[in-house]
């Protein structure tokens, strides 16, 4: 163990954690949104972190792909909330409910309802719009100019 002083003058015992401990961090935090207000007393739902591999995913299904054509390689926010809710919304073990495909019929569902499972999701994994801006000053300068349509 190392032992250092903080700026504050306070003596703070630091552990290095282990490869092996660092793996088998079990780390998935899973909550429950309240969804009362549209489907009655104690309705609701899970969600959950989303790993790093996810979360890229996710970032990466944003970038407009189709063809050769104009917009291409640039950031699409269109259904965004919608894509996010396929990432993080679970069972209570943590198990994913919708598949990458119900975005579609997500994303006609109420902005409002949408939301507030989105303002959990964005809670617990630490995402907002600074981590969405510092997204953006990281892609290539392709995917920068005009890069943000919603």
């Amino acid at each position: 163990m190392d032992k250092q002083k903080e700026t504050t003058g306070t003596e703070v015992t630091r552990r290095i954690i282990s490869r092996k401990e660092f793996k088998n961090k079990k780390d998935v935090v899973i909550e429950w949104v309240d969804l009362s207000e549209f489907f009655g007393d104690g309705a609701g739902l899970f969600v959950r972190t989303i790993s790093a591999k996810e979360r890229d995913r996710y970032e990466r299904s944003l970038f407009n792909t189709d063809g050769d054509g104009v917009g291409k390689g640039k950031i699409s926010l269109e259904n965004a909330r919608a894509k996010l809710l396929t990432h993080s919304v679970c069972d209570e073990n943590g198990n994913l409910i919708f598949l990458d495909d119900d975005a579609e019929w997500l994303g006609e569902k109420s902005s409002r309802m949408v939301q507030i499972i989105v303002d959990k999701i964005q809670e617990i994994n630490k995402m907002g719009d600074t981590e969405l801006k510092e997204t953006i000053k990281n892609l290539p300068e392709t995917g920068k100019e005009d890069s943000i349509s919603g």
